[in-house]
């Protein structure tokens, strides 16, 4: 219902958030300020992961089954980054 939230920012530096995503295996990438940030335990923890993109607003995050991730930029730029590690 909306009525209880839980702040989870273990490891994020970013002040403003503009997209998650949500993939398989409790992985969850956030669209930020400074480039993408990724959790692999369903957001309780955080690190930066450029993915080739850094100090970039990413303003919109799309993944795919095939753990592939499409990000939107501030600057009208779309990048496509597949991940091997999962």
């Amino acid at each position: 219902d909306g009525a209880r939230w839980t702040k989870l920012e273990n490891g994020l530096t970013a002040n403003a958030f503009y997209a998650l995503s949500f993939c398989k295996h409790g992985t969850v990438y956030a669209g930020t300020e400074q480039g993408i940030f990724r959790s692999d335990d369903d957001g309780n923890s955080w690190f930066s992961d450029e993915a080739g993109i850094k100090d970039v607003a990413v303003i919109s995050l799309v993944t795919n089954d095939d753990d592939a991730i499409f990000a939107g930029t501030g600057k009208g730029i779309v990048y496509i980054h597949k991940f091997e590690d999962h």
